[in-house]
């Protein structure tokens, strides 16, 4: 089971796509409940082969395209390369 807790996966993913956490925690935040990870713009298609590599590096299995176009949220996100994890 992995040890990368939701705040250290926040803040991986904001290195990756070179943003600010607070940005990542504005939309986790649900401020506008039609906002998803598709809607932000740094999480395009070098957004996408970022985050993949930072799940690979924290999480240790490489995310499928498709699983992380689709994901709708960082929490999603997340509870999935939990339940995923080596």
């Amino acid at each position: 089971m992995s040890r990368v807790n939701f705040d250290d996966f926040i803040a991986g993913v904001a290195e990756a796509l070179e943003i600010e956490v607070s940005d990542v925690l504005e939309i986790e935040a649900g401020a506008d409940p039609s906002a998803h990870l598709k809607d932000l713009e740094a999480f395009d298609s070098m957004g996408h082969f970022a985050v993949s590599m930072q799940i690979e590096d924290q999480f240790g299995f490489s995310i499928d395209y498709d699983t992380l176009a689709d994901s709708i949220s960082f929490k999603a996100l997340y509870e999935y390369c939990i339940a995923y994890a080596k």
